[in-house]
C-alpha cells in the first residue's frame, strides 16, 4: 500500500508543480522556454475510467418504500389564517375568472 500512497503523493506533486508553472506563465513572472516537455507527460498520463449507471431505488420509481401514499402536507396549522386566506384566494382572482368565462 505505500507504493500507491508514493503514487498519489508524486502526482499531487506534479499537479502542485504544474499549477504553479501556469500561474507565473499567466502572470508574466516567468516565460515558458521548453514546450515539446509538457506534451508528452499529457499522453503518459491518460487514465480509463469504467462508470456503472446505477440508480438508488428510491429514485427508480417502482419501488415505495413508505406506507403513506398521499404527500406531505405543506401546511402545519390548516386554522391558521394564511392557510385560510391562500384556500379561499383573492376577490380580484375570481372576478378576473368570472370576466374570462
Amino acid at each position: 500500500m505505500s507504493s500507491r500512497y508514493d503514487a498519489r503523493r508524486e502526482q499531487r506533486n506534479k499537479d502542485n508543480d504544474a499549477w504553479e508553472t501556469n500561474r507565473m506563465l499567466v502572470s508574466g513572472v516567468a516565460q515558458r522556454r521548453d514546450m515539446a516537455a509538457d506534451f508528452d507527460d499529457d499522453e503518459a498520463t491518460r487514465v480509463h475510467l469504467l462508470v456503472h449507471e446505477l440508480r438508488p431505488p428510491f429514485l427508480d420509481g417502482r419501488t415505495i418504500f413508505t406506507k403513506q401514499l398521499e404527500p406531505v402536507p405543506a401546511v402545519r396549522d390548516y386554522q391558521s389564517d394564511m392557510a385560510v386566506f391562500s384556500r379561499k384566494g383573492s376577490k380580484v382572482v375570481k372576478e378576473a375568472r368570472q370576466q374570462r368565462e
